[in-house]
């Protein structure tokens, strides 16, 4: 700790009250021993005047102790007794100079109360934490999602909801108002032009969840052969853009052939080959589709970590003292 010499605090005061506050977080316990006068001054880059005389405090308050031979050590004492003393004594030393200089400037100790007052409540005051409501086309992608927000945001106090588009779109303003205070609205890119223009009427912001192809999902396009015939098993909503995924990673030799439900015509379309991707919700149609002997993976997205860590910092600035229900202030006009 080195003093502060911005502070109207004397030196040997912050170095006091340093060591108080450390004995009374049990940083410093019984018997610690102290360093001495000279390497504490070197260490500070304050003069030894500055350390005895904060010394010699502590030793009076009953902190420290000394005896002779010894180095000065941090006494035997009740710390919940003493530090409750100490650190009375501390906010009092802390508080005077600024008591002292509003007195100066002509306020009143009502005033001063008054402003203290309101200086204790602002802080104290619970924060009302925000929600954020992800809307996913379908109710497989707003589980994984949601969780995956819910773990990337927990450190931010923020809760995680969500909803299908279908949910949201039939009944917005009625979603907003069970979930109280929304920071935003989060949704995939194919549906925020919907989302967002049905949070405009209620004023909460919306954004979009960037994602991109899992690591194992890259890999495996990666290590398929230039020409291989490849089968998608995905919802008809998401069909034709992993179509086209596939084939920017994969290049135009392959063989792509695409369904999106079940029977058999889909298995003699199926027929031959080499690979079948399924997304997370036809994994059980690619059951029943695929033949046991063919390899057969999940066509998997995750978030992006940049549009996860944007979304917490919409969070973060969202997040305000939450006002008692039983407050009062003046009403505007507007």
């Amino acid at each position: 700790m080195n003093p502060d010499r911005s502070q109207s605090i004397p030196a040997f005061q912050q170095l006091k009250f340093h060591v108080i506050h450390a004995i009374s977080t049990a940083r410093l316990r019984p018997g610690d021993v102290m360093p001495s006068v000279r390497e504490a001054a070197d260490a500070l880059g304050v003069s030894p005047a500055t350390i005895q005389r904060a010394y010699g405090e502590l030793k009076r308050e009953g902190y420290l102790s000394s005896s002779a031979g010894r180095h000065t050590f941090v006494a035997d004492i009740d710390v919940e007794s003493s530090s409750t003393v100490g650190r009375d004594s501390a906010l009092h030393d802390l508080l005077m100079p600024a008591y002292v200089s509003a007195r100066a400037l002509g306020f009143s100790d009502s005033e001063i109360v008054t402003a203290l007052s309101a200086l204790t409540s602002t802080a104290e005051s619970p924060v009302d934490d925000p929600v954020v409501l992800f809307v996913g086309p379908i109710q497989v992608a707003v589980d994984k999602y949601t969780r995956i927000l819910s773990d990337h945001l927990g450190a931010t106090g923020t809760k995680v909801a969500g909803a299908t588009l279908e949910q949201f779109l039939a009944a917005p303003e009625d979603l907003l108002g069970e979930l109280g205070r929304v920071a935003t609205i989060v949704t995939v890119v194919s549906s925020l032009s919907a989302v967002r223009e049905a949070a405009d009427p209620a004023g909460v912001p919306t954004c979009s969840l960037l994602v991109d192809l899992t690591e194992q999902t890259k890999r495996t396009l990666a290590e398929l052969p230039f020409d291989a015939r490849i089968a998608v098993i995905s919802e008809a909503h998401y069909l034709s853009n992993t179509v086209s995924t596939i084939r920017q990673m994969c290049g135009d030799g392959v063989e792509i052939v695409a369904i999106d439900e079940g029977g058999p015509e889909a298995e003699a379309v199926l027929a031959g080959c080499d690979i079948y991707f399924h997304t997370l919700s036809t994994k059980a149609l690619a059951a029943e589709l695929v033949p046991p002997d063919v390899r057969a993976e999940e066509f998997s997205y995750t978030a992006l970590k940049a549009s996860l860590d944007h979304i917490a910092e919409i969070a973060r600035a969202s997040r305000r003292p939450r006002v008692p229900d039983d407050a009062t202030g003046p009403v505007s006009d507007d």
